[in-house]
């Protein structure tokens, strides 16, 4: 007998779909490529009454398991078979991703990719989600010496290192850097005319925007990041907009980035993978 259960590929997206899996546990990022925002790909359990998401993500290339858990055994082989059939050989392997790499929006759903891929030696990291809302207190810090501007199409058009060192990565994220010029927020730190740091949104979900930040390695430790992290608070209080972080809860410096500028921790969340082999 033919398995009736089956995932498909979903091509249109938007904001209706995002406000269908939302939650409160769910990432932005995931969320924005869902609301059409950020690039990546959508696979459901319906094409027209999707309750169940695999949301993979060309920037953290892995996925986030969102909506509402499975049940019957059939609906398991199904998602096994979508990894085994289609997102590895065709997707990961494509992208020369080595491991499947996950987070999922609720513990039914942890449960659900446990039970799926059982016989998977499972890895795990701790990651935290710290928010900033418009008008939040803001502690005072020294900011760094360096220049900081915010990336505009003038910016852009007039430093010759932007194309070398940020446009692949915003265009990980986005269809075009006009889609992030539109859509996305950034920041630079000069020392000169070099781009010695930035902060650079990966993507949006209503009026929030998540956001990371690299530092060179021989200008660390000089609370550029902070002050980067700074203008986009000061930013989105000005536009009404909420601002997103996560990082690996091992990760020393981006927890005190955070914590420097008042961000708060709303929840942690693990991330899990399997080595492909």
């Amino acid at each position: 007998m033919k398995n009736t259960a089956e995932f498909v590929e979903l091509t249109k997206r938007g904001n209706k779909l995002a406000k269908r899996f939302a939650r409160e546990t769910s990432l932005c990022h995931y969320l924005s490529i869902l609301e059409g925002n950020t690039r990546g790909k959508v696979y459901v359990n319906s094409a027209s009454d999707p309750s169940f998401a695999a949301v993979y993500s060309y920037l953290y290339k892995g996925f986030q398991i969102m909506g509402s858990p499975i049940i019957g055994t059939d609906e398991y082989v199904a998602l096994r078979m979508l990894f085994e059939k289609e997102l590895i050989p065709k997707l990961l392997k494509n992208e020369h991703v080595g491991e499947v790499s996950y987070s999922c929006d609720t513990e039914a759903l942890l449960e659900n990719m446990h039970i799926a891929f059982f016989d998977k030696e499972q890895y795990e990291q701790e990651y935290c989600l710290y928010t900033h809302r418009p008008g939040s207190p803001m502690p005072a810090f020294e900011k760094t010496e360096y220049k900081t501007l915010r990336i505009t199409k003038e910016f852009i058009e007039s430093n010759v290192e932007f194309s070398l060192v940020l446009r692949d990565e915003i265009l990980r994220s986005y269809a075009s850097i006009d889609a992030f010029l539109k859509q996305g927020l950034g920041y630079v730190a000069l020392d000169g005319e070099r781009i010695i740091a930035n902060l650079i949104s990966s993507g949006s979900y209503e009026k929030s925007i998540v956001l990371g930040a690299d530092t060179d390695s021989e200008y660390r430790c000089r609370k550029i990041a902070a002050s980067l992290l700074r203008s986009a608070q000061c930013y989105a209080d000005e536009h009404g907009l909420s601002l997103v972080w996560e990082c690996n809860k091992d990760n020393i410096a981006s927890v005190g980035t955070a914590e420097k500028c008042g961000l708060e921790r709303r929840f942690t969340y693990p991330v899990r993978w399997f080595e492909l082999k």
